[in-house]
């Protein structure tokens, strides 16, 4: 019986953060889409209904650009390999990982319809570029 495949990582630590990087981009170029959903919100029940599909879908596209499976299944498993090059980040590379867990962390929540402001993604997304040079 043939073993299922591997799941899907990144080959180093510099390309999930360039990949997180991508997708937490995509996330700040849709704020004023994503806040436009908030406001019309009227119980939670509809955060589930409306935002959280919406944001699957941007950051699910973005996580598909870099090998993973379309739709929900893609983005766990984007957050699984995000989770194993934290772990597998050298002491050399400490900058790079907390940038990668603080990056992580507010996507987590961003995929759960707690919307983080644009001022705290532009941050998490400097840092992630600075945690490359």
């Amino acid at each position: 019986m043939q073993q299922p495949p591997p799941p899907k990582t990144f080959k180093d630590t510099a390309e999930a953060v360039t990949a997180l990087s991508v997708v937490i981009t995509a996330l700040l170029e849709k704020m004023d889409e994503l806040q436009e959903i908030i406001v019309k919100l009227t119980n939670p029940n509809e955060k589930m209904e409306k935002l959280v599909p919406k944001v699957q879908e941007i950051l699910g596209s973005k996580m598909m650009e870099y090998g993973f499976p379309p739709g929900l299944p893609g983005l766990f498993l984007g957050l699984n390999a995000f989770n194993a090059a934290i772990h597998g980040a050298s002491a050399a590379e400490a900058s790079q990982r907390a940038a990668l867990e603080n990056g992580k962390n507010m996507l987590s929540t961003a995929f759960m319809g707690q919307m983080p402001s644009k001022e705290q993604v532009t941050e998490i997304l400097d840092a992630l570029k600075a945690s490359l040079a």
